[in-house]
């Protein structure tokens, strides 16, 4: 994805050719959840980049996160790290607490409280309760665990006789002794019916659809491409009340917290529109979790869409689909262009494609079709401020 970001702008990155830069060198601003993952994938990013363009080395930098006003001591907050940014799905009590309302991250500090709580709500408890009960996701549960065990096991394991979690330990080496690293489970994947053990099944399939050097295990054979089909089906309507556009009346519960990270792009074009070219890129690495919500706020379109509670959710009446909205390596990218009067454009790439902005601010486009879209009118559009 480095090496195609570089191909697809090359003016860009030309401009920041060693000899041509000076001595203060445009910024390659860096930012992670600060997850394990996410750490590695900025990491791997930003060295493809360098691998390219060895003077680019010179050009990262990691600023200092996000922080509460009344916070003091900010030693739990790495630079090139923000949890408010990148992980305000869990913002915590003891590590992220704000109680004063006019800090300006208090509500994204509210927000990812309510949508802590979300689970536990009778609205999604109900709508997760009859997705489940589904008379053919329990077929195609039994279709595919008779393939692999006997009746006896599945029969026991719905009637509550057998029962896994990951709550174990497990401790792995590396082939040559110098790496040790020690897995401990939290509990909360539990099987203790069929369902759970074919969705469970079906994770791994899903999974190692993405990971075929690592897995080394072909799960297809397991999981039939019909019953894979509804299982997606199922997934998808799981996540779209859990984390996607949800129910019409939730008031934006899944998706109001990623209004900080929207704040950060429109205010990345800012600094573009005022003449402050000190940033030629930021790039921020976190879950799906963060793009899912910031895609529902955004509004794109087939990807926005939620749902009233008296009209479930399904394929036939949404155009919603976790395959395209957080897929492995899902992204969102902003490319800022200005001309010589100081008009600033702003074009979206959705997983590296051109994609719309919401329907409501087509009057930003620059003709119509195109995915060109005027900074000034698309932040009008968003509320956002245009002041410099």
């Amino acid at each position: 994805m480095a090496q195609r970001l570089r191909q697809r702008l090359p003016t860009l990155f030309q401009s920041l050719d060693c000899a041509t830069q000076g001595k203060a060198p445009r910024q390659i601003v860096v930012v992670t959840s600060g997850k394990d993952r996410t750490v590695d994938s900025g990491y791997f990013f930003t060295q493809s980049l360098i691998a390219q363009q060895a003077c680019l080395a010179s050009s990262l930098t990691y600023p200092a996160s996000l922080a509460p006003r009344a916070e003091l001591d900010h030693r739990s907050r790495p630079a090139g790290t923000d949890r408010y940014l990148l992980y305000f799905h869990k913002l915590s009590q003891k590590q992220d607490q704000i109680s004063d309302p006019a800090d300006p991250l208090f509500p994204t500090f509210q927000a990812s409280q309510s949508y802590q709580t979300y689970p536990d709500s009778n609205e999604l408890s109900k709508a997760e309760a009859s997705i489940l009960a589904q008379p053919r996701l329990a077929i195609a549960a039994q279709t595919v665990l008779q393939r692999l065990f006997t009746p006896a096991f599945i029969t026991g394991l719905n009637q509550n006789r057998y029962r896994a979690s990951n709550d174990g330990t497990v401790t792995y080496t590396s082939a040559d002794g110098k790496f040790v690293s020690t897995l401990k489970g939290d509990g909360n994947e539990v099987i203790a019916s069929a369902l759970d053990a074919a969705l469970a099944l079906y994770d791994l399939y899903a999974a190692s659809a993405d990971m075929p050097d690592e897995a080394h295990t072909n799960f297809s054979q397991y999981m039939p491409a019909g019953q894979a089909a509804i299982f997606a089906s199922v997934q998808d309507a799981l996540t779209f009340y859990s984390k996607g556009p949800g129910f019409a009346e939730a008031n934006g519960v899944t998706w109001r917290m990623a209004q900080t990270l929207l704040d950060d792009f429109f205010d990345e074009a800012k600094l573009i529109a005022a003449g402050n070219y000190a940033h030629a890129a930021k790039l921020r690495f976190a879950h799906a979790e963060t793009i899912i919500p910031l895609a529902s706020l955004l509004g794109v379109p087939s990807m926005a869409t939620p749902q009233p509670k008296n009209l479930a959710y399904d394929y036939s009446n949404n155009l919603w689909r976790g395959e395209q909205v957080a897929p492995m390596a899902a992204n969102i990218q902003w490319d800022l262009y200005k001309n010589d009067v100081g008009r600033v454009l702003v074009r979206m790439l959705y997983n590296e494609k051109e994609t719309g902005f919401k329907p409501s601010c087509d009057k930003a486009r620059v003709a119509k079709g195109s995915y060109f879209y005027d900074y000034q009118r698309l932040a009008d559009c968003y509320q956002q401020s245009i002041a410099k």
